[in-house]
């Protein structure tokens, strides 16, 4: 199963960021025991601003977190690819955090949409990465439940063994003796 979650935080008057709070996909196993590989690689054009980071200024702070920025109507890819096993707890990939490459998880992080008087929205985009994710899980499982099971084979290739096989080829023709 995978869920998708998002939120969209409170806004205070006057502000032109309005916070994300959280935006992750969940992957938990199937019930089965199946090893599905989920692999989704999609760009997207954002309407507006992300900015994600502890520090909001676009240069390096103290702390060596830094802010990471989505450009608007600029295209990001967005890169998942995992094994979703049985023995693992449900996995939680930051989907923001994947789109610009951040593999940093550092305390505080916080993502940031530039929201102003006649901004476009960013929620059916939101939306649809959400449908995407969960249709590529969706193949995954359904390919892990087509890749059936196969019994043990073993073989064994060398050199001598082919000299053999020569051999009992050459013994096997027939040989005409002819008298003059």
């Amino acid at each position: 199963m995978v869920t998708v979650k998002y939120k969209l935080g409170k806004k205070k008057l006057g502000n032109w960021r309005l916070p994300v709070e959280y935006f992750y996909a969940e992957f938990t196993p199937p019930e089965l025991d199946v090893r599905p590989y989920v692999s989704l690689w999609k760009k997207y054009s954002f309407p507006v601003n992300i900015y994600i980071g502890r520090n909001l200024a676009l240069e390096k702070s103290g702390d060596d977190c830094y802010c990471e920025r989505i450009h608007k109507d600029s295209d990001y890819t967005l890169q998942i690819n995992l094994y979703v096993d049985k023995q693992d707890t449900p996995k939680r990939v930051d989907i923001l955090k994947k789109i610009v490459k951040c593999f940093k998880d550092c305390e505080g992080c916080k993502k940031f949409i530039d929201f102003y008087p006649g901004a476009p929205s960013v929620e059916q985009l939101f939306q649809q990465i959400a449908n995407d994710i969960i249709n590529a899980y969706n193949e995954a499982v359904e390919n892990a439940y087509k890749n059936e099971e196969t019994e043990e084979k073993e073989f064994c290739v060398s050199n001598e063994s082919k000299i053999d096989i020569i051999q009992q080829q050459e013994k096997a023709k027939p040989v005409r003796k002819i008298n003059i």
